[in-house]
Parts: structure tokens; sequence; C-alpha cells
């Protein structure tokens, strides 16, 4: 009985690595801090080769990340705290599904008429998991543009086991269609950088999204 437990214990601890490598890289947010609470939801795909049969197949990761925040002003910098879980649900096929959660803080420079520009780190639990920089700018009331740079390691390197370079990267291009005044949508790419042990295809990820934000209401 105590070992079924313990083998029990050491798959779930390896599959949360694995996980919450993965959940580093998902961002479906630009630079920009709201006020009040929003919540965002969405889908993260990618490709593997399946070296068991040399096939390709779709992986999927659904993500739900509650938030709240204040909106960056001239004089003010924006703070926004996100919770963000992840799970495998689509893929089990009736299986258990794993939840993992990831905290994140996402801190926006002054306003500007130009650009906005923010820096967010991401936990897990209380341990650092990535550092990224986002930059986006409105094209018009309906559409924004971002982009993001984000530096991984500590669960990343775990789960893959490497030694030698201590880090990796990712760069992420995407756009935000805003629907309502408190509803929109974002749909993104993002390419896995200094990683060679995976192929050109399975570098590529795309995730969408739809936000929605409930401001607190002004007297």
């Amino acid at each position: 009985m105590k070992k079924n437990y313990l083998r029990n214990f050491i798959l779930l601890f390896f599959s949360i690595l694995i996980c919450s490598s993965l959940s580093c890289f998902s961002s479906l947010q630009t630079a920009k801090t709201t006020d009040g609470f929003g919540i965002t939801t969405g889908v993260y795909r990618y490709e593997f080769l399946r070296h068991s049969d040399n096939q390709w197949k779709d992986h999927y990761f659904l993500i739900l990340a509650p938030s709240i925040g204040r909106a960056a002003k001239e004089n003010r910098m924006g703070l926004e705290g996100r919770l963000k879980f992840l799970t495998d649900v689509i893929d089990k096929d009736g299986e258990r599904a794993l939840w993992f959660p990831i905290e994140e803080l996402k801190i926006q420079m002054y306003k500007n008429r130009y650009i906005d520009l923010a820096v967010t780190t991401e936990f897990w639990v209380f341990y650092p998991a990535s550092l990224s920089v986002i930059v986006s700018r409105d094209i018009n009331k309906h559409f924004t543009l971002y982009g993001q740079y984000k530096v991984v390691g500590g669960l990343y390197l775990l789960s893959i086991r490497d030694s030698e370079t201590g880090l990796t990267s990712a760069i992420t291009f995407g756009t935000e269609i805003n629907l309502t005044k408190n509803i929109s949508t974002l749909f993104e790419v993002e390419r896995w950088l200094s990683t060679e042990h995976l192929l050109e295809r399975e570098k590529t990820r795309y995730s969408l999204g739809v936000n929605f934000h409930f401001p607190l209401s002004k007297k």
C-alpha cells in the first residue's frame, strides 16, 4: 500500500513539474492593467512528435485566470495580480485531469500616449518561475497589438533536466480585439527560443482566449 502511494506521489510530482513548465509560457494579456476584477479563459495548443509511432500529435491546455488590479496613470504605475489555473482535461479522454495554479504579478509603467510597457513575473507557489516584458499599443478603440519576451527557469529546468544553460526563453506576438467595453478576445503566436531538445515544429505554439472585465463601481 505504501509503495503504491509513493509511486503515485512521484508520478504526480513530475506531472506537476511538466505541466507548470508549460503554463509559464501562455500569456493572453497585453501590457495594460485595469481597475477592478477580471477573468481570462483560453486554450493553449502545441504539437509534439510521438516517438512510439513517429506521428505528430496535438496537445491542449485549458487556461482559467482570475485577476484583480488597478490601472496605470500618468502619475501612477499599474498593478495586477492573476492566479492562473492550467488543466489538460481535453487530452485526458475520461481520465482524471491535472489542475495546477501559477501566481502572476504584473507591474505597468507610467501611462503615456505612445506605448504601454509592463514587467511580469510568475511563481510556482513561492518559487520564481519566469520574468517577462510586455509591450502593447492600441491601434484604435477596437484593436491592440502586443509582444512579450519571457525568460523561464526553475521548474522548466527540472522538468527537462537541462543543467547546461540554466534558462530558456520565448517570444510571443498577439492581438486583442475589443468586442464590447468589458469583453475582448485575444489570439497569440508563441515561439520558443534556445531549446535544442525541441524540433522546429514543436517550438511554435498558439493561444486563443477571451477576457471578461468587471470594473469597480465609481461613486
